[in-house]
């Protein structure tokens, strides 16, 4: 059972606060940005593979594993990870990275690119946690209701409500133990994440965007994802796309060898 990093980790200051990464391999900069729920250990198999061919840098995010918590009021959102993340690369002194964002990761590394767009080589965007303009978001208050319980102390319970809304019924007793324990790790950032807005992207800003892009999308993810990859493939015309065969939003634990190849065969040919 992984509890603790299979990798070191490393910690940079920014603004007074510790923020913890692994940094392994040589090569171009890949940066790896988790999603809800998650931290630096999720990307265990990708760092694993791709640092035979990169410099992967894996942050876990402002108020994630091993510094766990909900974060004050305002504090929590997309628009603090994504400075956290480009004082991150300045820190290591990367003047530009390969950037992959899964989930709500995407959307920070979209933040990247759009507030810093000479830091950021590429984006890969697997099953972008995104609000499409003009449309709800059709799973209802998943968020809230994952919350309650969680505060109630009934903190699988709550953690089953997010993941099968995110990643299809069922699923959360079907995920490793390892994956269990590191949700259970960071249960209190939802506490956070509940209150951050849920802006939809402009069209006209996302296009401004002139740089490589794939999109990644699992083969059973539920909605809203799949929704959401073709929005951004007609956004993006020049788009690649890749599809994970048999795996849901969790694609890079379900079938890391794909996801992996998928990522490799687009940066490097």
């Amino acid at each position: 059972m992984r509890t603790e990093s299979d990798f070191s980790l490393s910690y940079v200051d920014i603004e007074g606060d510790r923020l913890p990464y692994i940094d392994e391999g040589d090569g171009p900069p890949l940066l790896l940005i988790h999603g809800s729920l998650c931290d630096c250990r999720y990307w265990h198999s990708q760092i694993k593979s791709l640092r035979a061919h990169f410099r992967v840098i894996a942050p876990s995010l402002r108020f994630y594993w091993p510094e766990a918590g909900a974060g004050e009021a305002n504090e929590f959102s997309i628009a603090r990870h994504t400075s956290d993340t480009l004082a991150l690369l300045a820190a290591l002194q990367v003047d530009a990275a390969h950037v992959v964002g899964h989930s709500r990761g995407a959307r920070v590394a979209l933040g990247m690119a759009l507030n810093r767009p000479i830091a950021v080589r590429s984006l890969i965007l697997a099953d972008p946690g995104l609000i499409l303009p003009g449309q709800a978001d059709g799973r209802g208050d998943f968020r809230e209701r994952a919350c309650a319980l969680i505060e109630a102390g009934r903190v699988d319970e709550g953690l089953a409500v997010f993941i099968d809304a995110v990643s299809g019924t069922g699923t959360w007793p079907r995920m490793v133990p390892w994956f269990r324990d590191m949700a259970r790790d960071n249960a209190l950032t939802l506490l956070g994440q509940v209150h951050e807005p849920m802006e939809s992207m402009e069209d006209d800003l996302l296009r401004s965007l002139n740089l490589p892009v794939l999109l990644i999308g699992g083969e059973l993810s539920p909605p809203p994802y799949p929704a959401t990859i073709d929005y951004l493939a007609g956004i993006f015309s020049d788009a690649q796309r890749v599809t994970i065969a048999g795996s849901s939003h969790g694609m890079n634990i379900g079938n890391p060898r794909a996801f992996n190849q998928a990522i490799q065969s687009f940066l490097l040919g």
